[in-house]
């Protein structure tokens, strides 16, 4: 025979803390998307906006001293 037990009580336990709220997820991108990115980036790479700017600075420079020669010897010539 089993001997009646006195089931006794758990202590409480403490509150947990609210969890935080998760970020949300980020949508996957569909294929079309992604190729057009893909096909932006390549562009961007094969323009080179920088290299085609210090190449026209270079241009301008060499034009500007070329003009004040230019210019300059007409003055000697006129005088």
């Amino acid at each position: 025979m089993e001997k009646n037990k006195v089931a006794r009580s758990k202590k409480a336990k403490a509150a947990k803390p609210p969890k935080a709220p998760k970020p949300p997820k980020q949508k996957k991108e569909k294929r079309s998307v992604k190729k057009q990115r893909k096909m932006y980036e390549k562009a961007l790479k094969k323009a080179r906006p920088e290299k085609m700017l210090s190449i026209i600075a270079i241009v301008l420079a060499l034009f500007s001293t070329i003009m004040d020669r230019i210019l300059g010897s007409r003055k000697k010539k006129q005088q």
